[in-house]
């Protein structure tokens, strides 16, 4: 039987399919593993604490960081901003602050520490600029790292992720009225201008955008729940228990291994099951449907 041969075209077509179709399941994979997209693609050595807040970071819809001095607070922050302006193209993130100077001092990190380490990251990056009147990152999947002084004169911004550094020192009434107000626009995926999903709703753009990616839920984040038939037994009374004595960890152990830097839930289609549900690896139950 003889088999039809394929034009130039079709094969090229089939390849982009191929390479697209792996594109979608490492995105999927490093959306819901962001400290995971830190070590692979960046090439960041994160400590365990680090790596725990940047995935909460990424899974909330607000963040509090509170810690002393010379912690890392805005080097941690840098680090998010790099990672979601290169997960999720076209996010515009807005740093805040009293001073326009401490807002200045993220983009510093980014292009004095981590660029110079990481080629990824320049390969990302299109242009920098940071002066007295302007100061910004572009990437070039049209992603972009801003700063603006928490003012009045800030109106007219808008933003998908808000930072306010030294939050504390910002007023409340330019925090309601000034900066939350950047959020009013929602990222746009591009993949929702393509004819075949023109005509069609949004929930059922992005459900048809999804099925085409093969099982985009088969990544788990998180601690590996214990089987319910290899529950604990239930402990005796305590008139029979040994006497407690305290041990130290073995050293092997007294490490988590960055395959275990995970949350404790499982990856869930409906945001419903839990507050911070993963919806694949465009995050719909996030309503950003992207």
């Amino acid at each position: 039987m003889a088999s039809k041969r394929l034009s130039q075209e079709e094969i090229a077509n089939q390849k982009a399919e191929r390479i697209m179709n792996g594109v979608a399941t490492w995105c999927s994979y490093y959306r819901a593993n962001p400290h995971r997209f830190c070590k692979d693609y960046l090439g960041l050595n994160l400590k365990l604490f680090q790596k725990i807040l940047i995935f909460m970071m990424n899974i909330s819809d607000a963040f509090m960081f509170i810690a002393a001095r010379g912690l890392g607070k805005t080097y941690l922050t840098a680090i998010y901003c790099c990672v979601r302006a290169i997960l999720y193209p076209g996010t515009i993130i807005c740093i805040a602050s009293g001073a326009r100077s401490q807002a200045v001092g993220v983009l510093e990190k980014i292009t004095n520490l981590l660029m110079p380490d990481s080629g990824n990251l320049r390969f990302e990056i299109e242009t920098s600029v940071i002066n007295q009147q302007m100061a910004f990152i572009k990437f070039k999947n049209s992603s972009m790292i801003k700063v603006v002084t928490a003012a009045d004169s800030a109106r007219g911004n808008r933003a998908h992720i808000i930072i306010v550094d030294e939050f504390r020192l910002v007023s409340r009434e330019v925090i309601d009225k000034v900066l939350k107000k950047f959020l009013t626009a929602r990222r746009h995926p591009k993949f929702l201008d393509k004819p075949e999903y023109k005509n069609l709703p949004k929930e059922e753009r992005i459900a048809a955008f999804i099925r085409q990616i093969k099982n985009p839920y088969r990544f788990r984040c998180g601690f590996r729940p214990r089987p319910a038939d290899t529950a604990p037994a239930p402990r005796p009374p305590a008139a029979t228990r040994a006497p407690h004595r305290a041990t130290v960890p073995p050293p092997h152990r007294a490490r988590c291994p960055a395959a275990a830097i995970r949350p404790s839930f499982p990856v869930s289609t409906s945001s419903s099951q839990h507050p911070h549900s993963i919806t694949g690896p465009n995050f719909p139950g996030r309503a950003n449907g992207s």
